[in-house]
């Protein structure tokens, strides 16, 4: 399919790329996530944002190509956001611990920053401040 009749706004073209890719591209970000609600939600948000954003997107690549990396490409941020948020055993106080750390990535020079909090005393998980 040409992407260039979806920039131009024509909604049946776009009908058609949905209903041909929708369920595909679900399966595959589940393949990533183990969460076939999260990734609806993904592949959801990526058709919202293509359909937003069409008068300005470039396709270089084909169409089927284009939207499976970048599914891949948000499933691997997700699961990146996941990781992030591990519980921790204090071996000294023995309970649990929770730690949000970010972490550095492609030589970039930010510094990793940790929050830490006893869970007795904030039962939920650490949120990552701006």
């Amino acid at each position: 399919m040409d992407f260039q009749l979806i920039a131009n706004g024509n909604r049946t073209a776009f009908e058609e790329l949905f209903r041909e890719h929708y369920r595909p591209l679900c399966a595959f970000g589940n393949t990533y996530l183990k969460d076939p609600e999260r990734a609806e939600d993904i592949v959801q948000d990526l058709f919202v944002k293509l359909w937003n954003e069409r008068e300005r997107l470039v396709v270089n690549t084909s169409l089927k190509a284009y939207l499976f990396a970048a599914v891949r490409n948000r499933c691997l941020n997700e699961k990146d956001k996941v990781v992030r948020m591990r519980p921790l055993n204090d071996p000294t106080k023995g309970s649990l611990w929770w730690a949000f750390r970010v972490v550095a990535t492609g030589g970039c020079a930010q510094a990793s920053s940790w929050c830490i909090h006893h869970s007795a005393t904030f039962p939920w998980p650490c949120v990552p401040l701006p």
